[in-house]
């Protein structure tokens, strides 16, 4: 999965008004490369989704990278999977 954000260099508690804006930013031929980047950021139903996806990845990382978790079999390969989603301490916010 691809990290929307980081590529728009924006945080994932970014507001609409700032998401739009940055999109715009951008040129046609950047857009083209990332796929269905400008369609899910613009799109406020599936942004959210994205949101709470991107959540899931971040704190999936944060178990990947925990020590308690070196021992343990990676069935599912996580540590490439969730390889763009570098948690960052105190940012995991919860649904109000």
């Amino acid at each position: 999965m691809r990290n929307y954000f980081e590529a728009l260099r924006l945080l994932r508690q970014s507001s609409s008004v700032e998401i739009r804006s940055t999109v715009d930013s951008f040129t046609p031929e950047y857009l083209a490369d990332e796929d269905d980047l400008s369609s899910i950021m613009l799109n406020d139903q599936w942004r959210e989704q994205y949101r709470r996806v991107h959540l899931q990845y971040e704190a999936i990382a944060a178990a990947v990278n925990s020590p308690a978790m070196h021992d343990s079999a990676n069935t599912h390969s996580w540590d490439k999977r969730v390889v763009e989603f570098t948690p960052v301490q105190d940012t995991i916010e919860l649904p109000q």
